[in-house]
């Protein structure tokens, strides 16, 4: 199985929200990552759910 790592000294829990929803609208809920990367802005990951139930690599 395929896993995803944020680059060292990244991935600050309290700069990152966890969400989930149906964002791409096939029936499966997704996982959505916010992350406040400080003066450069906000980044939107989304992990989308296969059909055989794992989450699939992010995608910006």
């Amino acid at each position: 199985m395929a896993s995803w790592s944020a680059p060292s000294g990244s991935g600050l829990r309290t700069n990152t929200k966890f969400v989930t929803g149906d964002f791409n609208g096939d029936g499966r809920e997704e996982l959505g990552v916010y992350y406040n990367q400080g003066g450069t802005g906000m980044k939107t990951y989304v992990f989308t759910t296969q059909p055989n139930g794992t989450f699939a690599t992010p995608t910006p």
